[in-house]
Order: structure tokens, then C-alpha cells, then sequence
């Protein structure tokens, strides 16, 4: 599968991310191999700052994240 030219399969998701391609699952899970405090980060490679660091804004917009 391709998108802008771009191979996705075997990609890395940050490789994906940086495409601006996304994927909204049905479901609770984005990759359920991975803790809530991994899934946060894979989205963070297309800042253009390039900071790595979860927003601290994430927890105030979502309290239940601090139990995690």
C-alpha cells in the first residue's frame, strides 16, 4: 500500500505520521501491543520542532492519562 508515493507497509509509524496519513481505529486501541505512554509519542515525529516529549497539555486535557 502507497500513499503520496510512499510505501507504508513495513514503515515505521513515525515514518507514516510524517505523511500526515492517519488512522482513526473503531475501536480503543491504536497499537495494542503498546502502553497508552507508547502510543502517545508515535505521533510526536512530525512536529516541526521536533520535540519528543508528550505535551504536558495532554494530561490536562485528559486527567485519566496521569493513572497510566
Amino acid at each position: 500500500m502507497t500513499f503520496a508515493g510512499t510505501q507504508l507497509i513495513g514503515s515505521p509509524a513515525e515514518a507514516r505520521a510524517r505523511l500526515a496519513s492517519g488512522y482513526v481505529p473503531q475501536g480503543r486501541e491504536i497499537f495494542s501491543q503498546l502502553t497508552v505512554e507508547e502510543n502517545l509519542p508515535i505521533g510526536l515525529g512530525i512536529r516541526k520542532n521536533g520535540a519528543r516529549a508528550i505535551p504536558p497539555q495532554s494530561s490536562r486535557c485528559f486527567p485519566v492519562l496521569k493513572q497510566c
